[in-house]
């Protein structure tokens, strides 16, 4: 580029404000300064000097123009400069005590007139004619400007002589944007905030290159007395409570990388193990709208800490995989083409203590009742649940019995490990002639009938209960998937709602192993809105209570305290919250994660989780439409330790970026081997 070149180019930009701007010449340099505005590759950006503050200004005006000019413009990026040179006035000399002295007489002169006018002219304002042709007007907004003058006098008077200091500052407002088009509204917009707040500002326009040199990234301030730069005076107290530093800054801290605050523009980093208090996290968005790519950020990280275990049963399937090399992961499949199975009534996998050997072998128990019962769907019309538990626990019972299983002696738990599933149907077809459950034949005839069509060789869902996936297969691999591979639209059927359950006992095993040496499990569950019970025929209510897979993840929240186990639940709706048999999950809830959402959902976060603090924000990602707010999330965050709230845009790695995006190509499958 010539001389010529450049003159008539900032000439061009000059008369045009900006609108013959040549973007193809604009990539050729990093950094290009122009009459009124910074071009670099990607962006051009503006600067306006803040040349006027109300003395009686009380917010913090770095975070009054970040927040408004996100909510207004949140395509532009927007940063405050401060520079201060420390100034000493003298208050003791004759100069300052007569400009004193004299906004003080000033102050209280208009005061005077102005107390004595009518209610309608205090209001409207009065015109007084002084003779030969001229006039004074006076208002309450000159009242408050000349008491504003006087009471600077008194501040900075009271404020040096009790030991503080005072500044020549620069304040600049810079913005960067994209277009011309998001230049012009994004200028709208900030003279009608700072005009509002009674702030002035200039824009900058033939000084930009000096603006970089002078107040620049690297800048080196050169002329002190720059008369193209206005000043304002302002006090150490002023600073403090205007810069940054006293704005949202670093959130957290300490702990996982969650994304970048839109706000701040500092990471959000949240220690979600800083105290002993239960986690439940809920992330609520819909689909597509980045919950997989921000879980599976976490679960990376977390598995950072050794201690660490994750396990995620992914419903959808085929989302997980894509970052199986990133990790020592174990994919365990759990669909219909390939699935595994856990056997509920082996205890030979654990270690307990003798004290807790009841208490362990009643939870296996009770797991395997739980595994009959949502096989066989009991309807209203075919009994009460409470017989169906007495004929189950009973042939239980004597199933491990035979087997020489005591519950108080865990030194016989090794006697499970070859203990089979149709064991107990043995007991229940014996109990068909026992008198002692003689009103209960025809349910032990229902029992085996529906049993039978997951257990016989001749039936298709046998396939299911062929492969054992055991507790040594997973218990030392940090990253477990268990994947179902259910497109998003299908149902949930009878024997996947059984395989949930039993995934639900492996984690619990694997759980209550690592407790016992201080090691904490995060379980994540994919699809929460699909954890639903349609076409459930339990219950006697009307409502299937024991055969509902919230009840598998309500229990695992219910019991997550003692067991060190964090729970997070992602959903494309909160809907799922309408039925009852959610409500512990929601009472639990300690963090919520919410995208982009629905209108009724986000009623739903306002009114039942507390989530007041964030509801503008997730309304901003939910309606806005800006491309640039896609994969953004507000928070209402509380470990135990720390309560805030944040909104965040996550942070993947190119790398990781281009895997998760496409589901046709990705890593190497590994899959849990068959036995």
């Amino acid at each position: 580029m010539n001389i010529m070149d450049f003159y008539t180019e900032y000439v061009a930009n000059w008369i045009s404000s900006g609108n013959l701007i040549n973007k193809d010449r604009m990539s050729a340099l990093a950094i290009r300064p122009l009459f009124d505005r910074i071009l670099t590759r990607a962006y051009a950006t503006k600067v306006w000097s803040v040349v006027g503050i109300p003395v009686e200004f009380e917010s913090n005006l770095t975070m009054l123009i970040r927040q408004e000019m996100f909510n207004r413009c949140p395509f532009a990026k927007v940063q405050i400069v401060f520079h201060s040179t420390p100034v000493s006035p003298n208050i003791q000399s004759d100069t300052f005590k007569r400009q004193m002295g004299s906004a003080a007489q000033m102050h209280e002169n208009y005061k005077e007139v102005f107390e004595n006018l009518k209610e309608d002219e205090k209001l409207t304002g009065k015109t007084f004619k002084l003779g030969e042709g001229r006039r004074f007007h006076m208002s309450s907004r000159d009242l408050e400007r000349i008491r504003d003058r006087h009471n600077s006098y008194t501040y900075v008077y009271s404020h040096r002589i009790s030991g503080g200091a005072f500044f020549k500052t620069h304040m600049f407002i810079q913005a960067s944007v994209e277009t011309a088009k998001e230049m012009r509204i994004f200028k709208t917009e900030l003279m009608g905030v700072l005009q509002g707040a009674g702030i002035g500002a200039i824009e900058l326009s033939g000084s930009m290159s000096k603006y970089l040199s002078n107040f620049g990234p690297a800048g080196i301030k050169e002329e002190d007395n720059n008369k193209k730069f206005q000043t304002m005076l302002l006090s150490d107290e002023n600073i403090s409570n205007m810069t940054s530093y006293m704005t949202r800054g670093l959130i957290g801290g300490y702990g996982i990388l969650l994304g970048t605050d839109l706000l701040s523009k500092m990471p959000v980093i949240i220690d979600f193990f800083a105290s002993p208090s239960a986690q439940v996290i809920l992330i609520a968005a819909k689909a597509g709208e980045g919950k997989t790519a921000l879980s599976e950020m976490m679960a990376l990280q977390f598995l950072a800490d050794d201690e660490k275990h994750v396990s995620v049963t992914d419903l959808k399937g085929g989302e997980w995989e894509m970052v199986s090399d990133l990790s020592d992961m174990l994919i365990v499949s759990m669909d219909d083409a390939n699935p595994r199975f856990v056997n509920t009534m082996r205890l030979d996998d654990l270690i307990v203590p003798k004290h807790e050997a009841e208490s362990v072998f009643n939870h296996a128990v009770k797991d395997t009742i739980k595994l009959y019962t949502l096989m066989i769907n009991l309807a209203p019309n075919e009994g009460n649940e409470a017989d169906l538990d007495a004929v189950l626990e009973t042939a239980i019972l004597k199933a491990y019995n035979n087997a020489g299983v005591v519950s108080s002696n865990p030194e016989t738990f090794y006697k499970t490990k070859n203990i089979k599933l149709t064991e107990p149907l043995i007991y229940v077809e014996a109990l068909k002639s026992s008198k002692s459950f003689e009103a209960q034949r025809d349910l032990c005839s229902l029992i085996l009938t529906r049993c039978d069509t997951f257990f016989s060789s001749e039936s298709r869902n046998s396939i299911a209960f062929r492969n054992e996936v055991s507790l040594a297969e997973i218990i030392n691999t940090p990253f477990v998937i268990y994947s179902f591979n259910k497109n998003q639209d299908t149902q949930l059927t009878a024997l996947d709602k059984i395989k949930v359950h039993m995934v639900a006992v492996l984690n619990a095993k694997k759980s209550y192993i690592r407790r016992k040496t201080g090691q904490h499990t995060i379980e994540i569950y994919e699809e929460g809105s699909r954890t639903g019970d349609t076409g459930d025929k339990s219950s006697s209510t009307g409502v299937a209570g024991s055969n509902s897979l919230l009840n598998v993840i309500s229990h695992r929240v219910t019991g997550s305290r003692s067991n060190n186990v964090t729970i997070m639940l992602l959903t494309n709706s909160l809907s799922m919250f309408d039925d009852p048999r959610a409500k512990p999950i929601e009472s639990n809830v300690t963090t919520v994660i919410a995208g982009k959402l629905e209108a009724g959902d986000i009623k739903i976060l306002k009114e039942r989780f507390n989530c007041e603090s964030i509801i503008p924000y997730v309304e901003k990602i939910s309606t806005s439409g800006d491309k640039k707010l896609k994969n953004s999330f507000a928070a209402k965050i509380d470990t135990g330790a720390m309560v805030d709230k944040a909104m965040f845009k996550i942070k993947i790695p190119a790398s990781i970026e281009r895997r998760i995006r496409t589901r046709d190509v990705g890593p190497t499958r590994k899959a849990a081997p068959s036995k």
